[in-house]
């Protein structure tokens, strides 16, 4: 009988997975035909496929210095200057070892991480409505979320599955009153935070919330046990959490206390969550578009509605939750943040509140799957079957996404193998971004080459700019003059290499490396070809170095 349970358990299991699986390839389709080769061409896509090639690169050789990453050269901790992804690194490192190409590991870390977001909401939803209709949909909607799309190209704000599985821990503590569901609640809340760094402290707070009002639902008999119960989780959250903070606080020295202009620029308004976001299928000329779109969805506000009456305290709880995250997404525009901006020491050196608009998701969810499980309560095993069916299709429609992708290369170049055999040293790659611009896709794509050599670059891409190269920008506006190179030669960069490929023009990379070769202080190494483009690559004189 028990092993008959598990494998109906199973075959549920690969049912459900295989749903949210078709799910997700039609509302991203065509990029599920381009596992191996296809990506958005995105900087925050480059960026997140070097951070999971770095941590696969740097955890058999140095996993003590894997904060130590190859970018802004001579900067320290610099992995720390944004979420490090290292938990969905860690798992997928074993992919790199195997030799697949980081493009495909990219892909299937991606699409992952959405789907285990689904199921781990399956689990939490049919565990509070004891319904599989509901949880079906519940989870479905959380994969299709419009936000989620919203923010397709950012790897870390799609690592969603432990919140669910959090919740989840936490109503089966309060439920079975078992110290081993309060730890899981802790472990899940710190792998979280390992996954990203937003999320984990967003998700953290709205538990502040959440809980204690989950908890005030019990007999006055229990509450002070749930309640240690629950210090607990906190107490293990925090302990596992403290060696990955520590180099985010090493950090903090050079990125110091986000600037208040920054913060309220990337606060939400009450607007933001009325327009869609660019390259939305359905909603691109019905709604505003822009990239601060903050859309939730008509299809999770209908169920939720349905969720919210008559009242239930699980449905007020997550209401309160909704309501909290909204605010708090508000930022410098509301109230909430500033607070924790005051008080909160981590909350400082955070500079998007808008990110909370996802615990808004995971509260809408949850009161959505309430809304399904009354009408399904009220179907026969068709009509459940047909509500499933027509909640999922205009699900897609409503997340349904247009990416457009690029093939980049996912072997190195001739460049980079030369590169990759030369003693460890410090490059600068060009073109550079200018002086007032950082934000280019240019320097996702040298960070992207640097994943076949390592070589340390002066170039970078963050949440964070260190001050030292913002300098090498406008350092660099006049290379290759005397002032600019004597500078390289200060900074010890030993090698400045120049790609056709990315140059804007063929004329402005002829005009370069026509000033490259007057210039006395860069001593010619070589004109190296690749397949359709060439790449130049100077040594830096060792004089006044």
């Amino acid at each position: 009988m028990f092993s008959g349970r598990r494998a109906q358990g199973a075959v549920r299991l690969v049912g459900v997975t295989a749903v949210y699986v078709a799910l997700t390839a039609v509302a991203t389709y065509p990029q599920v035909r381009q596992l191996a080769g296809g990506i958005r061409d995105d900087i925050d896509v480059y960026f997140s496929v070097w951070r999971l090639a770095w941590i696969a690169h740097q955890l058999p050789r140095h996993p003590l210095q894997l904060f130590e990453a190859n970018i802004f050269y001579p900067e320290r901790h610099t992995l720390a200057y944004s979420d490090a992804l290292v938990g969905p690194g860690v798992v997928a490192a074993p992919l790199s070892w195997l030799g697949a190409n980081p493009i495909l590991i990219y892909n299937l870390v991606f699409f992952g991480v959405i789907i285990l977001s689904g199921l781990a909401m399956f689990v939490l939803v049919e565990a509070v409505t004891m319904s599989a209709a509901a949880a079906l949909i519940s989870g479905a909607l959380f994969v299709l979320s419009p936000y989620r799309f919203a923010h397709y190209t950012q790897l870390d704000l799609q690592t969603t599955a432990l919140m669910p599985v959090a919740l989840w821990a936490l109503h089966r503590a309060l439920a079975t009153r078992r110290r081993l569901y309060a730890l899981l609640l802790g472990l899940s809340l710190a792998l979280q935070t390992y996954c990203g760094i937003y999320y984990g402290i967003y998700f953290a707070t709205y538990l502040c919330v959440v809980a204690p009002l989950l908890v005030l639902a019990e007999p006055w008999s229990v509450q002070r046990r749930l309640a240690a119960m629950l210090f607990v989780s906190a107490l293990v959250a925090g302990l596992l959490v403290i060696p990955y903070m520590l180099p985010y606080l090493a950090a903090r020295a050079t990125v110091g206390v986000r600037d208040i202009s920054e913060t309220l620029y990337f606060s939400a308004s009450p607007r933001d969550y009325l327009m869609a976001a660019p390259g939305s299928a359905l909603y691109d000329g019905l709604l505003p578009v822009s990239w601060r779109g903050n859309f939730l969805g008509i299809v999770v506000m209908l169920f939720a509605a349905v969720g919210l009456w008559p009242p239930t305290w699980t449905a007020t709880t997550y209401l309160f939750g909704a309501a909290f995250a909204f605010e708090a997404s508000l930022g410098l525009n509301g109230y909430t943040f500033p607070w924790l901006r005051a008080w909160v020491l981590p909350y400082r050196g955070l500079r998007v509140p808008s990110r909370f608009a996802m615990l808004v998701v995971v509260s809408l969810v949850i009161l959505a799957g309430l809304g399904v499980a009354r009408i399904a309560a009220r179907l026969g095993s068709r009509g459940r079957l047909l509500l499933v069916a027509l909640v999922l299709i205009a699900a897609v429609v409503e997340a349904r996404t247009i990416p457009v992708l690029a093939s980049p290369r996912t072997s190195a170049a001739v460049v980079d193998t030369w590169l990759r055999h030369q003693p460890r040293s410090a490059i600068v790659e060009l073109p550079l971004p200018a002086a007032d611009r950082p934000f280019d896709i240019v320097e996702g794509r040298h960070m992207y080459d640097s994943i076949f050599h390592w070589q340390r670059l002066a170039n970078g891409y963050s949440g964070f700019w260190p001050r030292s190269y913002l300098e090498l920008l406008q350092q660099m506006r006049t290379f290759p003059d005397p002032s600019s190179v004597g500078y390289l030669q200060r900074l010890g960069i030993r090698f400045v290499v120049a790609r056709s490929a990315l140059a804007a023009s063929s004329t402005d990379f002829a005009r370069l490396s026509d000033a490259l070769g007057k210039c006395p202080e860069l001593i010619f190494v070589g004109r190296i070809p690749e397949k359709d483009s060439e790449s130049l690559v100077y040594e830096v004189s060792m004089a006044a170095r």
